[in-house]
């Protein structure tokens, strides 16, 4: 399954929130979160594209996911919202501190072009 995400990095891990965008299922039963439970490795592309053929590049992340909760006194997510209110004006008004966030944890990085 590939679905486009908003994300944040904080140098260690990616983080990605189950924003208030509608959904037709609760968090918890989204197609995503379901896949995570039932097996937590994950890959993450980021790309840049140009209309110069010469300037695209991509990163390809493999991690493991997991899904953080929101709890009382949660530092882990309570970084995760902020970084990503910070990266992304939009979710300083959503609710994101009241719902769960993805967490991946890369294990391999594969770039190209190969940085010389």
């Amino acid at each position: 399954m590939v679905v486009p995400i908003c994300y944040a990095f904080d140098g260690n891990y990616f983080f990605t929130p189950i924003d208030e965008k509608p959904k037709s299922v609760a968090a918890g039963d989204l197609k995503r979160v379901r896949n995570i439970k039932a097996n937590s490795r994950v890959a993450l592309v980021i790309d840049h594209y140009s209309e110069e053929w010469r300037e695209l590049a991509y990163v390809l992340v493999s991690g493991e996911a997991e899904i953080i909760e929101p709890a009382a006194g949660d530092s882990e997510h309570a970084r995760a919202v902020t970084l990503l209110r910070e990266k992304y004006r939009q979710y300083r008004s959503m609710a994101i501190d009241q719902r769960p966030i993805i967490r991946i944890a890369p294990r391999r990085v594969k770039c190209w072009p190969r940085a010389s």
